[in-house]
């Protein structure tokens, strides 16, 4: 993996991880890496496309709707 990717995680710009396993072995340290960036960085990893399918859905069922903080007092 590009150093770069680790330097992403760690720079504000990433805001959550999905990082798989593959069968390949040289891929091993670079998942732990990842995963260790992310938990340093207190992002959220998730390591199974289920879960994060399973996220994206209840993500996906939500409404959200904004309100003006100066309107929350009234």
């Amino acid at each position: 993996m590009n150093h770069s990717g680790y330097k992403n995680i760690g720079n504000e710009r990433v805001n959550f991880v999905i990082n798989t396993m593959s069968s390949k072995k040289n891929t091993s340290a670079d998942g732990f890496l990842i995963r260790r960036v992310s938990a340093e960085n207190n992002i959220s990893c998730v390591t199974l496309l289920d879960t994060a399918t399973a996220l994206y859905r209840v993500l996906e069922s939500r409404s959200f709707s904004m309100v003006s903080m100066n309107e929350m007092g009234k």
